[in-house]
């Protein structure tokens, strides 16, 4: 849910003043190092939290580690479809095609009952999709499945998660996590069926998504961390630094 960025600083504080506590230390013990990866240098609650862990004596070491992407969106589909170049218009064209074909369906869920049904697939996707380029993808740690599915679910019992599915012939060849945040929507997770890859899942979804957050009148779209070239192709700009 939306906060102010003076809540979020307060957020921020409280949690630094926790985690250097005698009742923190008392009650888990102590702390030598706390890793944040993925942050943006200028988000209030964690410039806080770092400020104060540093004047309680804390020292920090920082780099960034990727650009973080998004943009602003127009109020119609077919404007923003005008502001994107030549070659990504094309794959407009063709989600377009496939969707009118019946080749593929799009289905946006945002009921956890659902999303509950189709994580198993999400999750299967995702590795897929990360095993194929040698990596061991987020989920290989069963400690952050167990993590994100509860923080899934709470975030869409207030209608924050979105979860788009991209079907052909029955079965699911894409998936992606969203969620929202008063009018901007996140871009989390993605994974796709590499055997169904000459579909090109992938710009399909971003499509489909961002044309379902334009329909539902969200001012922004955000694809969060990382420089993957994709971004930029759908009119994304660097919007900062991501740190760890």
């Amino acid at each position: 849910l939306p906060i102010s960025a003076s809540d979020q600083a307060s957020h921020g504080e409280l949690a630094a003043r926790w985690l250097n506590s005698e009742q923190f230390r008392s009650e888990f013990g102590r702390l030598d190092t706390i890793e944040l990866e993925g942050y943006l240098g200028q988000e209030s609650s964690v410039e806080k939290l770092i400020r104060t862990l540093q004047a309680a004596g804390w020292s920090l070491e920082e780099r960034a580690i990727g650009g973080a992407w998004g943009f602003s969106l127009p109020p119609t589909l077919e404007g923003f479809v005008s502001q994107l170049r030549k070659p990504r218009r094309r794959k407009v064209n063709k989600a377009k095609r496939l969707l009118g074909e019946g080749t593929v369906r799009f289905e946006l869920v945002s009921e956890w009952s659902r999303i509950d049904e189709l994580w198993s697939e999400f999750v299967r996707l995702h590795q897929k999709r990360r095993e194929s380029l040698g990596q061991a993808g987020c989920f290989s740690d069963p400690r952050f499945g167990i993590f994100l599915r509860h923080a899934a679910e709470r975030m869409a019992a207030v209608q924050a998660c979105w979860m788009g599915v991209l079907w052909a012939s029955q079965e699911p060849v894409g998936i992606n996590l969203s969620f929202c945040s008063g009018n901007s929507l996140g871009m989390y997770q993605t994974g796709m069926e590499m055997d169904r890859i000459e579909l090109e899942p992938g710009h399909l979804m971003n499509y489909f998504v961002i044309g379902a957050a334009i329909e539902r009148g969200l001012e922004r779209f955000d694809f969060l961390r990382g420089d993957e070239p994709y971004k930029e192709g759908w009119g994304a700009e660097q919007i900062g630094r991501a740190h760890v």
